[in-house]
């Protein structure tokens, strides 16, 4: 049925390209910043996340449908080497 207030849109979806992220081969890093009346005291350490999976969904007809999906397990965070 087709009317004013329900008109018939093209599928977000049917353009989508979907990427998964694989944790065996990338390497996911977090620097965290120290804040407030003593991080002049504290230092920016570096996390690398182990434990993680996620997807991109890419549309390159309707950009603003695009999504970045990232889910973190807390089991392997460790603390690592900044790198220059």
């Amino acid at each position: 049925m087709h009317s004013a207030l329900n008109p018939t849109r093209p599928d977000p979806e049917a353009n989508v390209v979907r990427y998964e992220l694989d944790a065996r081969m990338s390497r996911f890093r977090v620097q965290v910043f120290a804040g407030g009346l003593l991080s002049a005291f504290g230092h920016n350490p570096v996390i690398a996340i182990r434990d993680f999976e996620g997807e991109i969904r890419y549309n390159p007809d309707a950009v603003e449908h695009s999504t970045v999906s990232l889910r973190i397990g807390p089991t392997l965070l460790r603390g690592c080497q900044r790198s220059q």
